[in-house]
């Protein structure tokens, strides 16, 4: 059988970084869900003032891990809980930049970005946005 040929070359490489920081996203996973079940699921994207806030939380997780490693709470690592405040902190950036879905879809060559769906890839690589 024939090679097939495949431009991929500059596309960010996802899969490789997922599988680097595979145990640190499952820890955030399990922050993300403790949320979910706190309060409810995708209600940290309905907070006002997301980026001043999440930033305070980033915060004061990095000065409570000081005292002790593992959040009283939740019984996750403050760490954990720093990272997921992180991501949450970007994802109020990147949705005040209005030039950041257009920098999106020239990176990865789509025509329209759906940052507020969920959106699910099939094994043969589709992707199926979920409205």
């Amino acid at each position: 059988m024939e090679e097939g040929t495949k431009y991929d070359g500059g596309k960010p490489r996802i899969g490789e970084m997922l599988q680097d920081f595979a145990e640190p996203l499952y820890e955030v996973t399990k922050a993300w869900e403790y949320g979910a079940q706190k309060y409810e699921e995708r209600n940290w994207r309905k907070v006002d003032d997301g980026v001043r806030r999440y930033t305070n939380a980033l915060l004061r997780h990095i000065l409570a891990e000081e005292i002790n490693p593992v959040d009283d709470e939740s019984h996750l690592l403050h760490a954990t809980h720093v990272a997921w405040n992180a991501l949450a902190r970007l994802w109020f950036i990147l949705q005040e930049k209005p030039s950041y879905k257009d920098y999106i879809n020239d990176f990865f060559g789509c025509n329209k970005v759906y940052l507020d769906k969920d959106i699910h890839t099939t094994k043969a690589g589709d992707i199926n946005i979920i409205e």
